[in-house]
């Protein structure tokens, strides 16, 4: 028997990542970073940028996914039990929250930093590994008396960009900390740091599932801006929320007014569609 059945597995992971989980949202995302969206010194259009953020988007929270799913097989597990993931805060007071953190029969304490790949830069590899430090200290102030083992996974294995700098910094830190800090791809982290090599069978399995459906399935669909009722309901709630941003739009589309946001109504409402739709619901006389 499947510990998390496929179906509410690949159910569960088109919420979290499907192609319209973040269009409630979009406009707004739109208006308040439009430079990056338009103008002349972009060489891709409007729509070209929408599917790169659309596609960033996804890769996004195909992490947080991967973060939950593996929280949800440990809290399935009879050998594993979940523990807070709110660790305190460090001495600049930010918040320190672990991807997961748990307990073995034997009161032994987990801690994993999980990643989805190993391709940073050398920027954030060293921000990342010293963030982690940070919670590997945090955590031995919560379990001073309790058994401690501490790992960076990095999901997916054929990435190793970094590996030899984690190795050998983790080396390091492990003889300053006296205790054991490892690094894990792929499906090694649940036969050489836990044991539980069928959750990694099964979130492997889920994952083709699903990629087999997404080669099959159309591709995604860039909002109708002109005329989809979401996209007109986005702008109402502007209208509501942020007046002197929806004026402006108003203005710039249908007054000739020359501000911050021609260009962004020139190329988002071509036709004025919405745009003149949520002006009326506004009072506009347009």
């Amino acid at each position: 028997m499947a510990i998390i059945p496929l179906n509410d597995y690949i159910s569960e992971l088109e919420r979290t990542v499907g192609d319209r989980s973040g269009n409630e949202t979009l406009l707004l995302d739109i208006i308040r970073n439009r430079h990056r969206y338009c103008g002349i010194f972009r060489t891709t259009t409007f729509k070209e940028k929408i599917v790169q953020h659309n596609s960033q988007s996804r890769e996004i929270k195909f992490g947080y996914f991967l973060e939950d799913i593996f929280t949800e097989y440990l809290e399935r597990s009879p050998r594993y039990h979940n523990e807070s993931k709110h660790l305190g805060r460090d001495v600049e007071g930010d918040v320190l929250e672990a991807d997961q953190v748990f307990m073995d029969d034997e009161g032994v304490v987990y801690l994993i930093e999980q990643k989805v790949r190993d391709d940073h830069d050398s920027t954030k590899k060293r921000g990342q590994v010293a963030n982690f430090i940070k919670k590997v200290k945090a955590l031995g102030f919560l379990y001073p008396e309790a058994p401690l083992r501490a790992a960076m996974w990095f999901i997916d294995p054929a990435e190793h960009k970094n590996y030899p700098y984690y190795r050998d910094y983790l080396a390091d830190t492990s003889v300053e900390l006296g205790m054991d800090l490892d690094i894990y791809y792929g499906g090694s982290l649940f036969t050489d740091f836990i044991d539980y090599p069928e959750a990694w069978r099964e979130i492997c399995e889920g994952l083709r599932e699903y990629r087999r459906k997404r080669l099959s399935a159309p591709v995604a669909e860039i909002p109708d801006f002109d005329h989809d009722w979401d996209i007109y309901q986005q702008l109402v709630t502007i209208s509501e929320r942020r007046p002197r941003v929806f004026r402006a739009m108003v203005e710039a589309a249908f007054f000739g007014v020359d501000n911050d946001y021609v260009e962004l109504v020139d190329e988002i409402f071509p036709e004025g569609g919405n745009l003149r739709l949520a002006a009326r619901n506004a009072g506009y006389d347009v």
